[in-house]
């Protein structure tokens, strides 16, 4: 029988590999992140606890930043809540990201952050979202995921459309901001030209001389593109 440090290394050899495929196994790295923190695997290697492990091994092990790797996580958990008899199959990790949002809050989480608790996700819930958007979509390869969104919406009685109408008289009120956008937009357009110029060693050398830097940009454009999907 193998040991707890046998198994740690096993399911961490496991994520390393799946990293090389990452597109088709972020689910399965997901998964073996849960299973190393539920059953304490990470003290085997005297890591004081599992926000250190992660914070300072996985993303050496992913090559990705904490806050992907939680990501990852999340779905993870939350493909173990899809019904059995789900209609739809294969859903990838931002159409999973998106049925967390079911998730309840966290009660007295200490944070100022909405933690949420996606082992309390509702699973009829899901299954009625996932059914609604299976018979709205007549794509053989299953719903998008922005059909996901609406119906998730739908589920939490989120009304998008008053939530636009209601941002667009806000920015009416602030007509600058559209002004100082404006003003930014060929900066970062020549932020996009020069970086798409940057070869792969620069980014490797990069990540040797200035790790942090490297992690910090990494979290920069995860969050902005966080930000563009909402």
């Amino acid at each position: 029988m193998a040991t707890r440090k046998q198994r740690l290394r096993t399911l961490e050899n496991d994520i390393r590999n799946d990293v090389r495929t990452f597109e088709s196994k972020g689910l399965a790295i997901g998964e073996r992140l849960i299973q190393i923190r539920e059953e304490e695997l990470y003290l085997e290697d005297g890591w004081e606890s599992w926000n250190q492990y992660l914070t300072q091994h996985v993303t050496e092990l992913i090559g990705l930043s904490d806050t992907h790797a939680k990501r990852l996580i999340v779905t993870g958990e939350v493909n173990r809540k899809l019904p059995e008899s789900s209609p739809i199959s294969g859903l990838g990790t931002y159409h999973l990201e998106e049925l967390g949002r079911l998730a309840p809050k966290m009660p007295n989480s200490g944070s100022a952050v909405n933690t949420k608790d996606y082992s309390r996700i509702n699973k009829p819930a899901i299954a009625r979202v996932l059914k609604r958007a299976d018979e709205a979509t007549d794509d053989d390869k299953g719903p998008t995921i922005a059909q996901i969104r609406k119906e998730v919406d739908v589920e939490l009685g989120i009304d998008r459309t008053a939530k636009i109408k209601k941002t667009k008289a806000k920015r009416d009120q602030l007509p600058e901001f559209e002004d100082w956008l404006e003003s930014k937009i060929s900066l970062v357009e020549i932020w996009i030209k020069y970086l798409s110029e940057v070869p792969a060693e620069g980014w490797t050398e990069l990540e040797i001389s200035d790790p942090g830097l490297a992690k910090r940009f990494a979290e920069v454009c995860e969050n902005l593109a966080q930000l563009l999907r909402q």
